[in-house]
């Protein structure tokens, strides 16, 4: 069967989920709890460094290492793999009605199983997570009944070093102060030179105001994504963060469960790749910064008819309309 990209989103979600589920029963020291945990820890680890779905797949050796359940050979290895694959599927059968129910309540929408490529010739399997939705109706589906089209998280894009200190930079504490008092110090320091040279004009405050003007304008340009995330919970990433094999990506704001004193969610930063599937000629749709009139907005707009083929882009259900 062919495989499709999946929402990194949702596989992470789900595998965590159900983990959570096995932790509830009590059922966290089977060795089929071991696996799943194994195979998420690969899927994290590519991820991070920027793989999409489709290239998480791992031999039996790599997921009973990771899984701390280690064999000599692979044909050991493939057997255990195999025997807590089927493992798995039978717990969750078993407790079909209380783990979608655990789901719901996570607000997850996806079971979640074991697959596995097949082997032929030399070629050895390969396994994967794999998620099926939980009404057995993919999003893609539902898009096409009431909207026109489904984005998915295709990929999370490893940064550039030196943007490293701004993402996975968790806005609490000294770090808020600092992300808040940082326009707050170039409001009064503009103040300042612009009273200077109201009531002390000179050639030296003419410059200092002309410098500080054009220094301070330059850098918020490449800081101002990150300001527009966290106030707009997601971004066009800029250039700066972004490898050259990286064409285009998104910068957005997730939750980090922690809540201010106001009740507002504090914030972490990640890169994120969002793309969909045109439903007018099947190319690619990116996520791109809307100009003319739908400047100041996010859009999808087609590879091959980026002109005509454009749609909304709601981030928090992944879904849009063309418009």
């Amino acid at each position: 069967m062919e495989r499709h990209e999946i929402d990194l989103d949702d596989l992470i979600n789900a595998t965590e989920s159900t983990l959570e589920f096995f932790e509830s029963k009590g059922l966290d020291s089977l060795k089929c709890y071991e696996l799943l945990y194994g195979v998420l820890k690969l899927s994290k680890s590519y991820i991070e460094s920027g793989a999409n779905s489709l290239a998480l797949l791992f031999d039996a050796i790599e997921i009973c290492n990771s899984s701390d359940n280690p064999k000599k050979d692979y044909e050991s290895a493939k057997d255990f793999v195999k025997s807590h694959q089927k493992n798995l599927n039978t717990h969750l059968n078993k407790h079909k009605v209380d783990y979608y129910e655990f789901l719901k309540k996570k607000e997850c929408l996806y079971s979640v199983f074991i697959d596995s490529t097949i082997g032929e010739g030399n070629h050895r399997n390969n396994f994967f997570i794999n998620i099926q939705r939980i009404n057995a109706e993919s999003r893609e589906v539902d898009a096409k009944i009431s909207h026109d089209i489904a984005y998915t998280v295709s990929s999370l894009p490893k940064p550039l070093p030196w943007a490293k200190p701004f993402l996975n930079l968790e806005v609490t504490g000294w770090k808020f102060l600092t992300y808040i008092g940082f326009p707050l110090f170039n409001l009064l320091y503009f103040t300042i030179l612009v009273f200077w040279n109201l009531y002390g004009f000179s050639s030296l405050s003419a410059t200092v105001l002309i410098i500080s003007t054009f220094a301070v304008a330059s850098f918020f340009h490449w800081i101002y994504p990150i300001y527009e995330a966290m106030d707009k919970r997601v971004g066009i990433a800029p250039f700066w963060m972004l490898n050259l094999n990286v064409i285009s990506a998104q910068l957005r704001a997730n939750k980090l469960g922690e809540k201010k004193e106001d009740g507002k969610q504090y914030r972490i930063l990640e890169l994120v790749v969002y793309k969909a599937n045109c439903p007018v000629c099947g190319n690619v749709v990116s996520v791109v910064a809307g100009k003319s009139k739908f400047k100041g907005r996010l859009i999808g707009e087609c590879d091959e008819s980026p002109r005509e083929h454009i749609f909304s882009f709601d981030h928090t259900k992944k879904i849009g309309n063309r418009i």
